[in-house]
């Protein structure tokens, strides 16, 4: 089968350049960086539909993180507020109990 275009000699490399797994890699790479920001934006408006926001340190506290690690590209989300672990793993809080309004 014989396949015409104009302009093929264009088209055969833009088809070479996508052909490159290194090409792939940054093609991904800068995907995932144009996208972190929304997908953490998400993460924080989902993290109070469930919770009560007080401070909204928890929400600050989730950032984005893209990277690549052999011939993969991770986009991750993390947090080291101490109600994230809790709301991941459950169990008992590490946070101290607030005091009720008696004392």
């Amino acid at each position: 089968m014989t396949v015409r275009v104009k302009g093929g000699k264009k088209f055969t490399r833009t088809i070479n350049f996508f052909k490159k797994q290194s090409n792939w890699l940054s093609i991904l790479s800068k995907a995932s960086t144009n996208v972190a920001g929304a997908i953490r934006d998400d993460a924080e408006k989902r993290v109070y539909t469930k919770f009560k926001k007080r401070k909204g340190k928890l929400g600050k506290s989730i950032k984005s993180r893209v990277y690549k690690r052999g011939n993969n590209v991770y986009l991750s989300l993390t947090s080291d507020h101490p109600a994230a672990g809790i709301m991941e793993y459950g169990g008992p809080s590490a946070m101290p109990s607030a005091p009720s309004k008696t004392h």
